[in-house]
């Protein structure tokens, strides 16, 4: 699936960085700010598919850190064999990846003439202020003892 990330504001990336404990206080303010993230792709995808299937597929991932730093994950799990995207039902043969429908979504398919529905992007897009200003918030609790 394509990559639809956050960065810390650069001005909250420095003080982060300045700070000793910031292993500590990254996993805090993600943690804090990835529900309305999951909220945003729920809402999204709710307007292109009445089944649950899908929608009941979005979880988060706990905050883990590797060579780039924090991060936590919105995404599609597991399979389903049957979903509805604006009004039209698809029945699979075989389970499919909640990942791969998703994807097939957010692109299109050229092969089956199906147009991008940009559901991650505008969920991102619409939620990076709140985020933000989240973070923010957690930051300064965080570096006040809260």
């Amino acid at each position: 699936m394509g990559k639809f990330d956050f960065e810390f504001p650069a001005e909250l990336t420095r003080q982060l960085e300045r700070m000793e404990n910031y292993d500590s206080i990254a996993p805090r303010i993600l943690n804090a700010t990835i529900t309305i993230l999951e909220r945003n792709v729920k809402k999204e995808l709710g307007k292109h598919t009445r089944t649950k299937e899908l929608l009941n597929s979005i979880k988060v991932s706990k905050p883990k850190k590797n060579q780039y730093g924090w991060f936590v994950c919105v995404r599609p799990t597991g399979k389903s064999e049957t979903i509805m995207i604006d009004g039209k039902v698809y029945n699979r043969k075989e389970p499919e990846s909640n990942m791969k429908i998703m994807t097939i979504l957010e692109y299109g398919s050229p092969s089956q003439k199906r147009p991008p529905i940009p559901i991650m992007t505008k969920a991102t897009n619409d939620s990076r202020p709140e985020v933000e200003r989240r973070m923010q918030e957690e930051y300064e609790k965080a570096v006040s003892g809260g």
